[in-house]
């Protein structure tokens, strides 16, 4: 069967991006639409029935156009980074942009918006406890920028829902899968292929990148209408989950835990280098803060409905294999 909706994708030429793009072609959408920005020139994903749109999120009049016309909008563009030089653009994007994109859908009478947040979006919980969509956001001086400014990207997400917008919010946990394996949480794979003398004492959530981007094409259903979502997979310690991609990609894993001590002295050295090589930094203190922190997120809302998740040690060793053979092509679905 053929789906004729028109479908306008943000940051289709990103990491979860393409993977809903490919997810899209396989279920026989024809009439879909993605945005990329000037400077993103790779795409890990291209198909002739993709109509691609070069242009800014921050830019009203051609989001504007973009989202005209079209029946559901998936909102996935956003700067993820921990980097303080970098501020500015996360705000821009993941609060500006994200008012732009809702106030474009108001304007158009869009059938649905569907937002991609972050488990990031809670906030850093004080002590360990186990987060839900019901969460208040965890007010907190170590809260990254990069979640500040999810949290307010969501909160201008219920502003459209309050003036009758119908959107569903999405807060997949950290993303696993193949790609670029230079960039975002692809990164871990290189980063621990490269070897690790120590690995970080928290725990967070994990998810298969496929796992995202079905549930979001799932969400165009009403049911799933002014609704938020926790996507996770799977709660693990940093620790467990480096030693998984270790022995998937055959490398030595790390026996020495990353102390207190230890992350001072690593982010304020990483700091003074890149005063004097003008690189950016390989960790930060937020970056560092987080992965020592222990998160745990239930799922269980979205499987409610049925859904259910990829193992993530399936997730782990398809992508260490990809990897392994060093291409960049996507996980098959």
């Amino acid at each position: 069967m053929i789906n004729q909706e028109k479908i306008l994708i943000t940051g289709g030429s990103g990491f979860l991006g393409s993977y809903i793009l490919k997810y899209l072609i396989a279920h026989n959408y024809e009439n879909i639409f993605a945005i990329r920005s000037k400077e993103n020139t790779e795409l890990l994903y291209n198909h002739p029935k993709i109509i691609w749109l070069t242009g800014d999120i921050l830019d009203f009049g051609f989001v504007e156009s973009s989202v005209d016309n079209k029946d559901f909008v998936i909102h996935c563009a956003a700067k993820v980074s921990y980097i303080k030089s970098e501020i500015s653009e996360i705000f821009n994007t993941n609060l500006i942009g994200t008012e732009r994109v809702v106030n474009a859908c108001l304007n158009a009478n869009t059938k649905k918006l569907i937002h991609v947040s972050s488990i990031a979006a809670f906030g850093n919980p004080e002590n360990q406890q186990l987060i839900n969509e019901n969460s208040a956001w965890f007010e907190n001086k170590k809260n990254s920028n990069y979640a500040i400014s999810k949290h307010k990207g969501e909160r201008e997400v219920w502003r459209g829902i309050a003036e009758g917008l119908n959107a569903t919010i999405i807060c997949p946990s950290i993303m696993i899968g193949s790609g670029n394996w230079e960039r975002g949480s692809c990164k871990l794979f290189t980063t621990i292929s490269n070897g690790l003398d120590y690995y970080p004492t928290g725990s967070t959530g994990f998810v298969d990148v496929r796992d995202v981007a079905k549930f979001i094409v799932t969400s165009f259903d009403t049911r799933y209408n002014n609704e938020k979502y926790i996507l996770n997979g799977a709660n693990l310690s940093w620790e467990t989950f480096i030693e998984k991609v270790s022995k998937a990609i055959q490398v030595k894993q790390p026996k020495k835990p990353l102390s207190p001590l230890l992350i001072q002295m690593f982010w304020r050295l990483e700091s003074l280098k890149c005063l004097f090589t003008k690189k950016k930094p390989i960790v930060t203190k937020e970056s560092l803060q987080n992965s020592s922190t222990n998160f745990q997120y239930d799922a269980s809302k979205s499987t409610a409905m049925g859904f259910e998740y990829t193992p993530i040690d399936q997730t782990i060793n398809e992508s260490a294999s990809i990897f392994n053979s060093k291409s960049k092509s996507l996980l098959e679905f």
